[in-house]
């Protein structure tokens, strides 16, 4: 947040770091009405929608959904924002139905800022409040072995020109962010399970790597969700002799986390692509 802050010049609201949000939570983003100065607010994660006439909380916008939707399409023509993070959780699910939580943040440290549509709906009480959605694409190569769709993150030379409602910038989403996301070097490990339990107070040990994790190990995981190999093809791809990839393997067995059927490749038939979906995760 500090990293936004001072690019923008904003003063400090006396936020606290988060080290677990959720839909629902009320959270910091920085957004500009107009021509207006960038300035952080708080905003509820999640905007309430319709779908087929009944109303849901929506933390998501996908990125096709600006041009198709058109609620969608004109809160991102009209109010954008930025929501500023060190990273996101991605959980895989193992054959035991087990969901390991694993912190993608980048590979340097530096803190990103994730694009977020906002708007402002009324409340119970008839209040309007502000609610923001985060932008989400098609996974790239680094993560899409845990989850079909990924934040879309804003580079630091692009934050002024995303907060600035212009048609143009529906342009450079898809030909630019979307791009940058899906190749931006990422560093995913595994962390304590007690990210799973919303109530948990996390402490900043629990967002450690896992004593258990080996650096191989995310590129083993990467290629064998993408197709089969066997433990020879696995130790010539990755340099590394065989009785380092079966003992590597002989780990992620024992911890669950090889899933045996390849992911479906992007132009695979779409009813392939939603039934390995829907049994997947």
């Amino acid at each position: 947040m500090e990293t936004v802050a001072k690019h923008f010049a904003l003063p400090g609201d006396g936020t606290q770091e988060v080290l677990r949000a959720a839909p629902g939570m009320v959270l910091p983003v920085v957004h500009r009405r107009g021509k207006g100065a960038a300035f952080c607010e708080l905003a509820k994660w999640g905007v309430s929608t319709e779908t087929r006439g009944k109303p849901v909380q929506s933390p998501e916008c996908p990125v096709e959904s600006t041009t198709q939707n058109p609620q969608w399409s004109h809160a991102f023509g009209t109010w954008r924002c930025l929501v500023p993070c060190g990273g996101y959780y991605e959980w895989f699910r193992d054959r035991a139905k087990v969901w390991h939580p694993f912190l993608v943040s980048e590979r340097s440290a530096q803190p990103l800022a994730i694009a977020g549509v906002c708007m402002a709906n009324p409340d119970d009480a008839g209040q309007y409040r502000n609610e923001f959605a985060v932008v989400t694409a098609p996974a790239g190569a680094a993560v899409e072995w845990m989850h079909i769709r990924q934040p879309v993150f804003v580079p630091s030379s692009r934050w002024r020109s995303w907060l600035n409602p212009s048609p143009s910038s529906r342009d450079f989403l898809a030909r630019e962010f979307v791009p940058y996301s899906q190749s931006l070097p990422l560093k995913i490990a595994p962390v304590c399970r007690r990210v799973n339990y919303p109530r948990t107070k996390l402490t900043p040990e629990d967002l450690a790597a896992r004593p258990w994790w080996q650096p191989e190990m995310l590129r083993i995981l990467q290629m064998l969700h993408r197709q089969r190999m066997a433990t020879a093809e696995l130790a010539q791809a990755l340099a590394l002799t065989v009785e380092e990839i079966a003992a590597t393997l002989g780990l992620l067995e024992d911890m669950q986390l090889v899933w045996r059927d390849p992911i479906p490749w992007r132009n695979a038939d779409p009813a392939e692509q939603q039934h390995w979906s829907l049994n997947r995760y």
